[in-house]
C-alpha cells in the first residue's frame, strides 16, 4: 500500500504498508471540520487530483477519506446513509463532497470512506479529545452545550479498511462510524474521571448538532465490526484506552490526590448511605404498595440499576421471585455478598434481554437520570415494558425536573460506620438540560489511612412531560405521584 501523508491517520495505517500493493491511500489534507481556509482546501484538492491522475494511469485503486460528521450528514432530510441524499452544512462538508465527485469520475478504481471523529494515540492537539484533555488539566474546559460527536477508535478504522480491500470492495462509499452520537458533556465527565481532575466548565451555546450515521453497510461488509464493541460501553472503552486510569506519575502529590471512583468501592458506598440514614426499607415498602394496588396478584419483580441490592433485599420479602439488573460489576459482586441467592444480571437498562417477564419493573435512586436523551429514555421504557407480564407495573424514582432543581446546591455529610469515617461534599450546577454534580469523598479507616474519592455526574433534567411521553410510547398508562419515596415523587405505569 502506498500511503500519501505523514499525519495521525497515515501513521496508524503504517501496519498495512506491506499489504494491498495496488492501492494508494490519500491520508493527508484538511483534518478539522471547523476550518474554512480556502488555501488549505485548494492544497488538498490539488493533491487529490494529482493522485487520481496517477492512479488512473497506473491502474491503481485510490482510497479517499471523506467525512461522516455533521458537516455532511447534519442537514434536515439527510438519512445518514451512503446512498441517501446529503446536504452539507459547512464549507468543509461541501469541499469533501466535491472531492468525492472527483474521485468517482476519475476513471480509477476507488473506495471512499466517510470517517467520523477518529480517536487514538498521537492525535493532533487541535482535535476534540486532545483539546478537552488540555482544558481539564488546565482547570477550565470549554464545553459546547447539547453537542454530539460520533467517535471511533482509529484501530477499528484500519481493521475495516484492511478487510474491505482484502475482499475486493471497490467503487463504493462506506461510513466508518459507531452509529452512536455521544453528548460532549458526557465525554468531558469521562475525561475528568480518568484524569483525576474536576475542571470549571465554560458552557458555550452553539447550534445543536446530533447526527446519527448509518452503519448498516459497514456491518454487512466488515464482519469484524461485531468485535469492535459498538454500543453503550464503547465510549467508556475509548476513554479507558486513550485517556488512561493513571496518567500521573505514581508517588507525586498529584497522583496522591488523584480521583478514585467511589463506585469501585461498593462497601464504602453502602456504608455511607447506611450511615446517612437512607431508608431503603421504607422506600421499598412504598413502591411495593404502589405495585400491589395496581396488580394485587404481582409475585415477581425486576429492580433495574439495583446497585448492591439495598432495595432488592426488601423487595425479596414482599414478592415470591425477584431479580436485579446492574451495569457495574463491582456492585454486582457486592450484591452477591449482601443478598446471596438473588440473581443480579449484568446489563444496560437501555437495551437488555432477560429470559423471563416480571409483574413489576422498578428503577430507584434516580438512576433513570443517567440517561442522556429522550431517545434513550424512550428506549429504556420500551425495554422495561418488554419485560412485563400483561397488566404489569413500572415504578420509577426520577431525578429532579428542570423547575424543581436548585442550581448551586451544596450538600455535606459526615458519617461513621464500623470504625470508618466518611465525609462527603457535593456541588450541583445546571449544565444545559442536565445537572452537573461534583462529588468528593474523604474516607478514613484504621490501619489504612485516608483516601480521596471524587466523581463528576451528569444527570439529565427530563421534564415530567418527557417521562410521561416515554411511558405512553412504551404502551403504558402513567401517573405521577409527588412526594415519596425519596422526595422527588414516583412515576407509575401500567402496561396496557
Amino acid at each position: 500500500m502506498e500511503i500519501v501523508g505523514r499525519g495521525f491517520t497515515a501513521r496508524h495505517l503504517a501496519p498495512l504498508a506491506d499489504r494491498h500493493p495496488d492501492v494508494t491511500v490519500v491520508a493527508a489534507g484538511v483534518s478539522t471540520t471547523a476550518i474554512e481556509d480556502v488555501a488549505a482546501f485548494d492544497r488538498e484538492a490539488e493533491l487529490v487530483y494529482q493522485v487520481l491522475r496517477r492512479c488512473r494511469a497506473e491502474r491503481r485503486t485510490v482510497v479517499f477519506f471523506s467525512t461522516s460528521s455533521h458537516a455532511i450528514y447534519g442537514a434536515d432530510g439527510s438519512p445518514g446513509t451512503e446512498d441517501g441524499p446529503v446536504y452539507p452544512t459547512s464549507v468543509y462538508g461541501r469541499h469533501k463532497l466535491a472531492l468525492e465527485a472527483a474521485v468517482r469520475s476519475s476513471g480509477a478504481d476507488w473506495l471512499i470512506l466517510r470517517l467520523t471523529h477518529l480517536i487514538g494515540d498521537g492525535q493532533p492537539p487541535h482535535q476534540t479529545i486532545p483539546l478537552l484533555v488540555k482544558g481539564v488539566l488546565s482547570g477550565r474546559v470549554t464545553v459546547h452545550r447539547d453537542t454530539y460527536r460520533d467517535m471511533v477508535d482509529v484501530r477499528h478504522m484500519v481493521t475495516a479498511l484492511d478487510r474491505l480491500l482484502a475482499d475486493g470492495v471497490r467503487n463504493t462509499v462506506v461510513n466508518i462510524a459507531s452509529g452512536i452520537p455521544q453528548r460532549m458533556e458526557t465525554v468531558v465527565c469521562g475525561i475528568e474521571q480518568r484524569l483525576g481532575r474536576v475542571a470549571e466548565w465554560h458552557m458555550v451555546d452553539v447550534p445543536r448538532t446530533e447526527t446519527t450515521v448509518s452503519t448498516a453497510r459497514l456491518r454487512e461488509l466488515v464482519p469484524e465490526v461485531t468485535d469492535f464493541g459498538f454500543g453503550p460501553d464503547y465510549l467508556s472503552a475509548l476513554l479507558d484506552r486513550y485517556i488512561g486510569k493513571d496518567p500521573m506519575p505514581p508517588g507525586t502529590a498529584a497522583a496522591d490526590e488523584k480521583q478514585r471512583d467511589i463506585y469501585d468501592r461498593a462497601e464504602t458506598y453502602e456504608a455511607f448511605y447506611r450511615g446517612r440514614g437512607k431508608d431503603y426499607e421504607a422506600e421499598s415498602n412504598t413502591i411495593t404498595k404502589l405495585v400491589l394496588d395496581r396488580k394485587p396478584d404481582a409475585s415477581s419483580l425486576l429492580d433495574v440499576a439495583c446497585g448492591y441490592g439495598g432495595h432488592l433485599h426488601h423487595f425479596d420479602k414482599a414478592f415470591r421471585h425477584v431479580e436485579g439488573l446492574e451495569l457495574s460489576r463491582e456492585m454486582i459482586s457486592a450484591a452477591a455478598r449482601r443478598i446471596p441467592g438473588i440473581t443480579v444480571h449484568h446489563g444496560d437498562m437501555r437495551q437488555f434481554r432477560l429470559a423471563r417477564r416480571f409483574d413489576a419493573v422498578t428503577c430507584m435512586f434516580s438512576s433513570i437520570g443517567h440517561l442522556d436523551t429522550t431517545y434513550e429514555l424512550a428506549q429504556t421504557l420500551r425495554s422495561f415494558a418488554e419485560h412485563l407480564t400483561p397488566g404489569g407495573v413500572i415504578a420509577i424514582d426520577p431525578w429532579w425536573f428542570p423547575e424543581t432543581f436548585l442550581p448551586g446546591y451544596v450538600g455535606s455529610d459526615v458519617v461513621t460506620d464500623n470504625g470508618m469515617t466518611i465525609a462527603r461534599v457535593s456541588h450541583s450546577v445546571r449544565a444545559g438540560t442536565a445537572t452537573r454534580i461534583e462529588v468528593h469523598y474523604i474516607v478514613a479507616e484504621p490501619g489504612k489511612g485516608i483516601q480521596h474519592f471524587a466523581d463528576c455526574h451528569r444527570i439529565t433534567l427530563f421534564t415530567r412531560e418527557e417521562y410521561e411521553q416515554a411511558f405512553r410510547a412504551a404502551g403504558c398508562d402513567v401517573e405521577y405521584l409527588p412526594g415519596d419515596p425519596a422526595g422527588r415523587g414516583v412515576f407509575v405505569g401500567v402496561r396496557s
